[in-house]
């Protein structure tokens, strides 16, 4: 029989073959971290959800408004949600993996420090360019809101 601290790691999976309680207490705590986790992404960024069909970014690139800096090209697009969808494209030309993530979150960053003074209903792709994996923290800042002020999605008196 198998010990609550089994040397292959089943109880990082969830078996536990030890008395029903402790179990029991394996699994309240494997579904609390879970909602923590999920309450956690909630505060990130609280108005907008993940664009991620490949027929919702060529609608934007087709249809949508643009604006371009050295950092990013920017595609919007107005909806009727009362929620934001962003979504964040970085080529191969960008570099390996490890560069391309880099860019990712750094534009998502850029997104969820701004999004207060961004306004909501609005299908936003951003495209990465390489001089956002280099470029300082605060010119890309400069660079995103006044594309956003560009489109039409910064909202006035605000950031």
């Amino acid at each position: 029989m198998f010990s609550a601290q089994a040397p292959w790691g089943l109880k990082a999976f969830g078996f536990c073959l030890c008395s029903g309680g402790a179990s029991r207490k394996f699994f309240a705590k494997l579904s609390f971290k879970k909602a923590e986790k999920a309450e956690r992404k909630v505060e990130g960024m609280k108005h907008t959800i993940a664009l991620k069909q490949n027929h919702e970014f060529r609608r934007l690139y087709n249809k949508g408004r643009s604006a371009v800096s050295p950092y990013f090209a920017i595609y919007c697009r107005k909806t009727n949600r009362p929620v934001s969808r962003l979504g964040i494209t970085t080529g191969v030309k960008l570099g390996n993996a490890v560069k391309r993530n880099r860019a990712r979150r750094r534009i998502r960053a850029l997104y969820r420090t701004n999004e207060a003074c961004l306004a909501p209903g609005y299908d936003i792709v951003v495209v990465a360019r390489s001089r956002v994996i280099y470029g300082r923290y605060d010119q890309l800042d400069r660079s995103f809101l006044q594309l956003m002020g560009k489109l039409g999605i910064r909202q006035t008196g605000e950031g």
